[in-house]
Parts: C-alpha cells; sequence; structure tokens
C-alpha cells in the first residue's frame, strides 16, 4: 500500500540529501533525462570544469555563454572552457555580440548555453531554472546546446518539493 505523502510547508527550508539519498537522486534524475533525449553525469566538485570542457569539445562547442554564477568560476568551468579553445562569454555582457552570433547564425554555429539550476527533480528529470540579473531565461534556449551545472545538493526527488523550496 501506498503511505501518504506529508504535506510540505513551503515557508520551510528543506534539509539537505545526505550522500545515500543523493546517489539515488542523482541515478533517477539521469534515467529521466535519457528519456527525455538528453543526458548527464555525475561528477566530483573538482573534477567539473575538465567535464564541462569534455562535453562541450565532444558536442563541437566553439562559443559559451555563461550564466554570471559565481559557483561556474569556483568549479573552474569558464576557466577550462576557456583553455579548452571555447570562446567564453558572460551573462548580459556576452548579448552584446548580438542574438545572431548566440543563436550560432554568425560566427561559430556550435554554441552552448551553461546555466546553474536552482534544483533538479529526480522524478520527472526536471531542471528548476531562475532568472536574475546574472542568469537570464534565454541562456539555455538561444544556443544549439545547453549544459546545466547542478550540484548534488540541489536535488529533490519530487517537482512539489522543488516548487515548494523554489517558489514557496
Amino acid at each position: 500500500p501506498a503511505r501518504p505523502r506529508r504535506a510540505l510547508d513551503p515557508g520551510a527550508r528543506h534539509p539537505r540529501p545526505v550522500a545515500a539519498e543523493v546517489a539515488a537522486l542523482a541515478a533517477g534524475l539521469l534515467r529521466k533525462l535519457e528519456g527525455r533525449r538528453a543526458s548527464g553525469e555525475v561528477v566530483e566538485r573538482r573534477d567539473a570544469g575538465a567535464a564541462a570542457a569534455r562535453v562541450c569539445g565532444d558536442w563541437g562547442v566553439r562559443r559559451a555563454l555563461l550564466a554570471g554564477d559565481p559557483l561556474l568560476d569556483d568549479l573552474g568551468v569558464s576557466e577550462a572552457l576557456a583553455g579548452a579553445g571555447c570562446e567564453v562569454l558572460r551573462w548580459p555582457d556576452g548579448r552584446g555580440l548580438g542574438w545572431r552570433e548566440l543563436l550560432g547564425l554568425e560566427g561559430p554555429q556550435d554554441t552552448c548555453g551553461v546555466t546553474v539550476p536552482l534544483l533538479g527533480v529526480a522524478e520527472r528529470g526536471t531542471l528548476v531554472l531562475g532568472t536574475g540579473p546574472g542568469h537570464g531565461r534565454s541562456i539555455d534556449v538561444v544556443s544549439m546546446r545547453h549544459l546545466a551545472v547542478l550540484p548534488a545538493e540541489r536535488l529533490r526527488a519530487t517537482l512539489a518539493e522543488a516548487l515548494a523550496e523554489a517558489y514557496g
């Protein structure tokens, strides 16, 4: 029999998942991503920059538009992408090139938007993206590819849990 779910308190700060829960949530998220014709991988924090550069290299990306999130610098993502020969632009300053360049219509065609989601939802393979001065909503849609850098502590089991935390 199904257990009744306890009601979420939208005003409460949800505890961070423990390591065993994180592994299960990550595995669930990756399974659901595959069902959406997307992919992902789990890497250690220290390897995030190198992993981002490898993925963008595999995709043939030559220009990346990065959210203005300090986490990307802390993880070495921007430095690794630049070191791999990728032109790195920052939101919102990178928009100065114009939308045609960011869409890959002029200049490098293989472009990538790099975001830091607020949360990831394991049950659906969904990313909760926020907007703000350094994280424009169009980062993930103006480029040919989207690379989301999601720290493990931002994984949640259900959409209800994620929405209650993000918007509650």
